[in-house]
């Protein structure tokens, strides 16, 4: 059997809001997700952690697991987040967001997080706003920092 870690990771949380294309007005919407770099080759080329969590969509999936993919590359100006979930009626959603990194407004551009909601990989449902609330929660992003995962097997879910 094979043995696979982590490089490191971080958890952090988004909040804001969503507004669905239907017109019905902004709504609630959050992620707490882990983060972690499981392969070294995809991180090294890409920036690329893998992603779990929870997500919050208010009206469409409320507290569900959701997974997905983290590119870093602050350098090109690209931090784009792709997670799926289950909504509450069975159907499946992907939430993409991409931060876009700059020198002139590093604060604000690394704590936005603008997106769109698609159903079945097609159809946009709405956009999205999120934020991290840095005056709420840097000091725990930044423990939630470490060198490495815990030691699991390959396959093994987090």
């Amino acid at each position: 059997m094979k043995l696979g870690f982590g490089l490191h990771g971080f958890t952090e949380t988004m909040r804001g809001t969503w507004t669905p294309a239907d017109g019905s007005g902004r709504r609630v919407m959050w992620f707490r997700v882990e983060a972690d770099a499981v392969s070294a080759l995809g991180y090294l080329r890409r920036g690329e952690m893998r992603l779990a969590g929870k997500m919050f969509v208010e009206g469409l999936a409320e507290n569900v697991p959701t997974r997905g993919l983290l590119e870093v590359q602050p350098l090109s100006g690209r931090i784009a987040y792709r997670l799926d979930f289950v909504g509450d009626d069975d159907r499946s959603y992907r939430f993409s967001g991409e931060k876009s990194p700059s020198f002139r407004r590093l604060l604000g551009s690394m704590t936005t997080l603008p997106g769109e909601i698609v159903v079945a990989d097609a159809e946009c449902i709405g956009t999205t706003l999120l934020r991290f609330d840095a005056r709420r929660d840097l000091v725990s992003f930044l423990r939630t920092f470490r060198r490495s995962a815990p030691l699991r097997l390959e396959g093994e879910r987090p």
